[in-house]
């Protein structure tokens, strides 16, 4: 005969019931959570768990579940209906040639309708993942990503496609048809043609900038805003930052006298007459110039030596990593440039804000606001004039505002003071050389 449990007991063995299902779930749960941790990591780096903290802070969960859902329905679909796919190559180049890697996969995405897989952009010379917290890109596909899609060729999910030879790309789109295809790159290709990707680079660009603003916890993670120069973070004043490309120019130009490297060489009196030029049309008292240069700050200094405003001139230490002054020449108002993709990545990142760059066949500055051409050899100084004011009429008519509270950004109204000023400053000047030659004229005639 079976005993019979006393009734005391039941509500003993049912807590303890409870307690073994909880103590379960909880166990699941914190797999399910090292294992997400497992793939983040996997995937980049901090930069992605600065995205996970932001995602948690604004009670937003990440999408983790659609990635297992999307791997299991794989082999469910027909061929003809799976996604075809492409993954950027990176070789840990420098910025702007990680970027261009980085562009050509996303140019050819565009073109033939592929599934982009964002993937970590790491760059050489630079400290942990500095180049990928620029962008933070790993973190723009929570659906498919990098181990997700290699776990499903693994699988014979997917099928994978080398492409040895960029310049056969279109060859090999036309002889493989139909889906389940990922496209990888057998070899580094650079695409320096940003027309079609901008918007890509800027929303990536400024929504890792918001993430950065909204998770920094000390002063060692402060926002890029206030690391600027404590000259570039005036709000009231017109802020100039000029990049030198000397450094390794100068290297490479000695090794190799005959290279193209020779023609990218650009001499301090070109920086000198673009100065000069914007010194008859910006007043110096509202003016401040920034100098970065990749060689030696002593080689630099006669640039500003005679600019009558706030100057100011850093040279990249051992220890740069490049970045920082990225940020700083993407949050000026007027970008002087060398022939550099380092430059045109600074002024892809800039928005609307002025971009005077050398007249040359590379880098390429379609797509981008407000560029202003200028001679390498100092000619046609009068159209560098007319182009600069109408850039800068469009620079402020379009400006929208300050940026975050922490960064003491600009206000309109504050723009609008500027802009009035410099007008002010030009009509002055007009007047004291009419007045000029009118005197001038008059002791001729006498």
């Amino acid at each position: 005969m079976t005993p019979v449990l006393k009734k005391t007991l039941w509500p003993l063995l049912c807590f303890a019931a409870g307690l073994v299902c909880v103590c379960v779930c909880a166990a699941v749960f914190m797999l399910q959570g090292q294992e997400a941790t497992f793939q983040l990591v996997s995937e980049g780096s901090r930069v992605t768990s600065s995205w996970v903290r932001a995602m948690l802070t604004s009670g937003t969960k990440p999408q983790k579940a659609q990635r297992s859902t999307q791997l299991a329905s794989l082999d469910t679909r027909p061929p003809s209906h799976l996604p075809r796919f492409i993954i950027p190559v990176n070789d840990r180049p420098g910025i702007g040639n990680a970027v261009a890697e980085y562009n050509y996969s996303l140019r050819r995405a565009q073109e033939y309708n592929l599934t982009f897989i964002h993937t970590p952009i790491f760059c050489a010379r630079v400290r942990d993942d500095a180049c990928n917290e620029l962008f933070q890109t790993a973190s723009l596909n929570p659906t498919w990503t990098v181990p997700a899609i290699r776990n499903a060729i693994d699988k014979g999910f997917l099928r994978e496609v080398i492409i040895e030879d960029g310049r056969n790309f279109s060859d090999v789109m036309e002889r493989e048809q139909g889906g389940g295809i990922v496209f990888t790159l057998g070899r580094i290709h650079n695409d320096y043609v940003f027309e079609h990707t901008a918007d890509f680079w800027a929303r990536a660009y400024h929504r890792a900038r918001a993430i950065e603003l909204t998770n920094y916890e000390s002063p060692a993670h402060l926002p890029h805003c206030q690391l600027l120069p404590a000259n570039m973070r005036a709000p009231r004043l017109v802020h100039i930052a000029i990049h030198v490309r000397h450094g390794d120019i100068m290297r490479m130009a000695r090794s190799h006298a005959h290279n193209q490297h020779v023609l990218r060489f650009l001499p301090n009196h070109y920086f000198i007459g673009v100065l000069r030029e914007l010194h008859t049309m910006l007043p110096a008292n509202l003016t401040t110039v920034t100098v970065f240069t990749d060689g030696d700050a002593r080689s630099v200094r006669e640039i500003v030596a005679n600019f009558p405003g706030h100057s100011k001139i850093l040279a990249a230490s051992a220890a740069d990593d490049g970045t920082e002054s990225l940020k700083a020449l993407a949050a000026s108002d007027i970008l002087i440039g060398s022939k550099s993709g380092y430059t045109q990545l600074a002024a892809l990142l800039s928005g609307d804000s002025i971009k005077i760059v050398p007249r040359w066949w590379w880098p390429s500055y379609a797509g981008m606001a407000n560029v202003v051409r200028a001679d390498a050899h100092g000619k046609n100084r009068g159209e560098l004039k007319r182009t600069f004011r109408a850039a800068w009429e469009a620079y402020v008519e379009g400006y929208e505002g300050a940026a975050p509270e922490a960064c003491h950004g600009r206000s309109v109204k504050e723009m609008r003071k500027l802009r009035d000023a410099v007008a002010a400053f030009e009509d002055r000047n007009k007047h004291g050389a009419h007045g000029r030659r009118m005197a001038s004229g008059r002791s001729r005639a006498s």
